[in-house]
């Protein structure tokens, strides 16, 4: 839900402005402007400054630049071989206090730290508001010749599951793409209600109700909550999952396939590719199957199983057998 683009525009603007008060500063203090008053020394004196005090701790910022303005003097001694030294105690504090001197002061002292309780899905969620029904109708997607999507069309209601299956190379990842504004339909019309969102950047298809989580096949148990936290902090009326069971454990599988239902029943709807077809038939109320850009069947999970074409795709068999 957050526009890049913009972002990264207004921090480029903001950091050249600062940039440019602090020469304008720098000329009127010392009365000249040369190259060399930024130079590397001065690159790995800020550097440094953020390494030694500490990026997490109140007081690092001043730590750091204390200690950036009073070592060149401490090592006048060592005339040009300064830089030597200001990487050796750099490097000491990476190596033995990583989360700088501030840190280490605190840590040495034995100070209190705060200690938060782990986050956990509150007991009841709050029931899901929005758009009713996420359409796809005829969407076609092309890269170059190749034709990943050919007319693809389904629905997905709130308040379901709905499971997207098919080899690899089907066009799952990339539907869901084209859904979230990542790529461009070249035809087609994807809808929330009567209202279309095909031609919105990504970050406004997801303010107006899609969240999205990515294949995460490293993640761990906590890290994987995370995403899912994330897709579902703008309060999305549709989540896409992109293979959100991916390496799990049977415990974790477990656990995802109850957060969804509790998803679920609270009013979301959900699209959710994964290739565990024992996981998307206990947790879906609808499969999808997709092979090589086009739907081969939609219906009930053991429907879906039970048709003949979707047999031969998975099992890479002739189609005609």
């Amino acid at each position: 839900g957050i526009d890049g683009g913009r972002w990264r525009l207004a921090a480029f603007v903001i950091g050249g402005a600062l940039a440019g008060l602090a020469g304008g500063f720098s000329a009127a203090l010392s009365g000249v402007v040369s190259p060399e008053t930024t130079g590397f020394s001065i690159m790995v004196l800020c550097l440094t400054s953020v390494v030694l005090g500490g990026t997490r701790h109140p007081m690092g910022a001043v730590l750091g630049a204390a200690l950036a303005v009073g070592l060149p003097e401490l090592l006048r001694d060592f005339q040009g071989a300064w830089l030597l030294a200001y990487a050796i105690a750099t490097l000491a504090v990476v190596l033995w206090a990583p989360e700088g001197l501030a840190g280490m002061v605190d840590r040495l002292r034995r100070a209190p730290r705060d200690r938060k309780e782990p986050p956990a899905w509150p007991a009841v969620l709050a029931p899901t508001e929005g758009p009713r029904q996420l359409g796809v109708d005829r969407v076609v997607k092309r890269f170059g010749g190749v034709e990943a999507l050919a007319g693809i069309s389904f629905m997905v209601a709130r308040g379901e599951i709905v499971g997207l299956i098919g080899p690899n190379g089907s066009g799952k990842t990339t539907l869901l793409n084209v859904i979230c504004g990542l790529e461009r339909a070249d035809l087609g019309r994807i809808a929330l209600d009567e209202r279309p969102i095909g031609h919105l950047p990504a970050h406004a298809i997801a303010q107006s109700g899609v969240g999205r989580t990515f294949q995460a096949h490293m993640l761990e148990g906590e890290t994987r909550r995370d995403e899912l936290a994330r897709a579902l902090s703008n309060a999305p009326a549709f989540l896409l999952l992109d293979e959100p069971a991916a390496a799990a454990t049977d415990r974790e599988r477990a656990e995802l396939v109850e957060t969804l239902r509790r998803l679920r029943d609270a009013g979301l709807g959900l699209l959710v590719i994964d290739h565990d077809i024992e996981l998307l038939s206990r947790l879906c109320d609808r499969l999808v199957c997709l092979d090589r850009g086009r739907v081969l069947a939609v219906g009930r999970p053991a429907d879906v199983r039970a048709d003949p074409r979707v047999r031969a795709s998975f099992l890479g068999l002739d189609e005609a057998a």
